[in-house]
């Protein structure tokens, strides 16, 4: 017998807790069957001594991973994610994470790593925010500990957003995956046409994608497709927006050593915050968490910004939006070394293989790039559709021309708003300037910060921030078509 299979099992623990990280854990588990079993049997007492564990935000990777891999089993099932989502079984307190798990995490740490450095290159080379604000802390080698806090919550809000995607995957499927009697038996056929004419042209140019009458009307019956469909929001949005406070108030539970952020209340129009607000630790905490997660929704799927995290596998000969040419990006030959992950991005709603460069550093040159995985029931081009059924189904879109109403895509967020905090986005939020207030956002990377510094403060009686009291009357608002 080998010696080291005569090893008591608390020895092994203590081999595993005294490990390098958690690669070393996965090598370790891998020896044999005897270690194997100790690691399923003792994972939870493992994890808890591995030094850093390696992985910011680890918590919020593996729920990622989880609600992901549940994606991927229903597509394989060919059905959608189930409904409810099995949110419960998600976190590392329902059950230490697989061998299989930590690899994939380490997958995802890496495509936040070069989410990072695209945001980093972004903000000191095009974005309008100050570089200044992060100090010496653009060195990638250096990690304080205000850095390091940064980090945390930057890669925090990268995960959740996946999740997100992955828990939202259904109700945007829906309408494409459903039995339905009074789906169009031509729904989306001229639209697809579009979409294929547009990825075979050879300019590149954008091309208008057509939704007919009876897709408009079929599309309406689903509430994320009626934006101003309160009432009819809470079975899409309510289980993310209760499993993200949760999450909050676990992190106020907790106090742990990453400092809770404080509220943002400079994106608040008029009064302070209500009181009720500011008293509450986990509001605070949720409120400064949904800031963050907006502006990494803006950062991965937004159109409003000048570039871009993704590149479309089925376009990438040309860099997606047309303006959004910051870089001279090149593209991943089919020789170079690359890693894999599969996520549910948040604008398409479907699940994508994620193409990646081993090289961090080369992220911001060669972009990640998303490609569709096989098999899946719905529609891929979801932002599309959502972009078209906003400005041209006859919603009410505008509050006055130029002062759009929120984009569809943040739906989840403002029903969190008013939800919990009774806010909605304000008038002038998405207004079309360089100054406006949805634009500041999406330049402050001072969000992550521990400290509650700000460039961009905006008075309390300033007409123009962000969010407004959703008891506030928007009776201005109303359709203005595309065409």
């Amino acid at each position: 017998m080998s010696p080291i299979l005569s090893l008591p099992v608390e020895v092994i623990v203590l081999v595993f807790q005294h490990s390098g990280g958690l690669t070393q854990v996965a090598t370790l588990s891998s020896t044999c069957k005897l270690f194997h079993s100790v690691w399923l049997r003792n994972s939870p007492s493992i994890l808890g001594h591995v030094p850093g564990r390696q992985i910011r935000a680890f918590d919020d990777a593996l729920m990622a991973v989880r609600a992901t891999q549940i994606v991927k089993d229903a597509i394989q099932a060919g059905q959608l994610p189930p409904d409810p989502f099995p949110t419960a079984g998600l976190s590392s307190s329902a059950r230490p994470p697989s061998i299989d798990e930590l690899k994939t995490i380490y997958d995802f740490q890496h495509l936040a790593k070069c989410i990072e450095h695209i945001f980093i290159k972004d903000v000191h080379e095009s974005w309008f925010g100050s570089p200044s604000h992060f100090g010496e802390s653009l060195d990638f080698s250096s990690d304080p500990p205000s850095w390091r806090h940064w980090r945390e919550r930057f890669y925090s809000s990268i995960y959740r957003v996946f999740l997100a995607g992955a828990l939202l995957y259904r109700a945007y499927q829906a309408p494409h995956a459903l039995p339905a009697d009074d789906r169009p038996s031509d729904f989306l056929k001229t639209a697809t046409a579009n979409l294929e004419e547009y990825r075979a042209s050879e300019d590149g140019l954008p091309q208008e994608t057509e939704l007919t009458e009876s897709d408009i009307r079929y599309l309406l019956k689903f509430p994320v497709f009626n934006f101003e469909a309160y009432e009819e929001h809470e079975p899409v949005f309510g289980q993310l927006a209760e499993l993200l406070f949760n999450l909050s108030k676990d992190r106020v539970l907790r106090n742990d050593d990453i400092p809770a952020p404080k509220p943002v209340s400079k994106y608040h129009v008029g009064p302070r915050l209500p009181r009720r607000i500011e008293d509450d630790p986990v509001k605070c905490v949720l409120f400064s968490e949904t800031m963050q997660l907006l502006l990494i929704i803006e950062l991965l799927c937004g159109t409003s910004r000048p570039t871009c995290v993704f590149l479309d596998g089925l376009d990438a000969n040309r860099d997606g939006m047309g303006d959004r040419l910051p870089y001279p990006h090149k593209l991943l030959e089919p020789t170079e070394p690359t890693r894999k992950v599969s996520v549910v991005l948040f604008d398409k709603f479907f699940l994508e293989e994620i193409l990646m460069p081993r090289t961090i550093e080369d992220a911001n040159v060669k972009l990640p790039v998303a490609i569709p995985v096989d098999n899946q029931l719905g529609f891929r081009d979801t932002g599309v559709l959502l972009y078209e059924m906003f400005h041209s189904s006859g919603q009410p879109n505008h509050y006055i021309s130029g002062c759009e109403a929120a984009p569809p895509e943040l739906q989840c967020v403002q029903y969190i708003f008013r939800r919990y905090f009774n806010l909605r986005f304000a008038d002038k939020a998405f207004e079309v300037y360089a100054e406006s207030p949805y634009r500041m956002l999406y330049s402050d990377g001072d969000l992550f910060l521990e400290d509650d510094i700000h460039s961009y403060v905006i008075p309390e009686d300033d007409p123009g921030g962000l969010l407004s009291s959703a008891d506030k009357p928007h009776a201005n608002l109303h359709y203005i078509g595309a065409r």
